[in-house]
């Protein structure tokens, strides 16, 4: 759990000049009987800038998914969190114009 205290408390530092066109999804559908780890993805995925698609669907442009299988793993419930990564989705452009923002010189078209 120290591991995903520093985890949750480091903001990514990541290349924001170029984009690779594709985007990272994190889906979850967590009981309730693991709150606990269902609050820290949450807290972690807007710490780490996701933006929100649905409910437990989070997006976000950079390359980031190495994050969630720690948590997947110091947690025990890789069955109940899906990640993705995909060139083709449809994407808001409200989200779009968001990560435009938070990471200037970065195109997402």
């Amino acid at each position: 759990t120290d591991r995903l205290q520093q985890l949750s408390l480091k903001k990514l530092a990541m290349d924001s000049k170029s984009w690779d066109g594709k985007w990272r999804l994190v889906i979850f559908d967590i009981p309730e009987s693991a709150r606990r780890a269902r609050e820290q993805i949450r807290r972690l995925l807007k710490e780490l800038g996701f933006q929100q698609l649905q409910l437990s669907v989070w997006v976000h442009p950079l390359p980031c998914l190495d994050y969630f299988q720690d948590v997947q793993k110091a947690y025990g419930i890789r069955e109940h969190i899906f990640l993705v990564q995909a060139d083709k989705i449809e994407v808001p452009p409200v989200v779009i114009k968001k990560f435009e923002h938070e990471y200037p010189g970065l195109r997402l078209k």
